[in-house]
């Protein structure tokens, strides 16, 4: 199922924790089942936000691997 992506974030280049630290101000505009698209080529992205994902509740509802960029799909939940 294709996802209608609301936001697009652009990380590349920088450590994922900054990405990690702008996401409640990225979401915060965004209305409940909206899509936020996160780009990062930061290789601990992949653990570092499907951890994030638990522990805020918000789904990473698909995540597209590209050579040495990775695209997380993120589903606002509240």
């Amino acid at each position: 199922m294709p996802f209608v992506v609301s936001q697009r974030c652009d990380y590349r280049g920088k450590d994922i924790f900054v990405s990690i630290i702008q996401l409640p101000h990225h979401l915060a505009s965004m209305r409940c089942g909206e899509v936020l698209e996160l780009i990062s080529d930061d290789p601990a992205a992949f653990l570092e936000i499907k951890a994030w994902s638990k522990l805020t509740g918000h789904l990473v509802v698909e995540i597209i691997e590209k050579e040495e960029i990775t695209c997380f799909l993120i589903q606002k939940t509240f």
